[in-house]
């Protein structure tokens, strides 16, 4: 699932979002696996995406995943660590 954030969304708004959103995707689909493609595009000083994630809000967002996934496959990649 692909949700829009618009310019600057905060680890707030991205761990609200987050919360609201894809534990009722996982209660709905019941997956036997969960595929996530984290890179680093999210974070506060990358370039391309404008948006302001800490470590601490991403770490979040991870700890969901980690607690609602059955299986999880975390696949690496996108953005620019400086």
């Amino acid at each position: 699932m692909n949700l829009p954030f618009p310019p600057y969304t905060d680890d707030e708004v991205y761990v609200w979002t987050f919360e609201d959103v894809v534990p009722e995707l996982i209660r709905a689909f019941r997956p036997d696996i969960v595929v996530t493609q984290l890179g680093a595009d999210t974070f506060y000083d990358d370039p391309l995406t404008n948006l302001d994630l800490s470590i601490l809000g991403y770490e979040r967002v991870l700890k969901g995943i980690k607690d609602l996934a059955p299986r999880w496959v975390a696949l690496g990649g996108g953005g620019t660590i400086f």
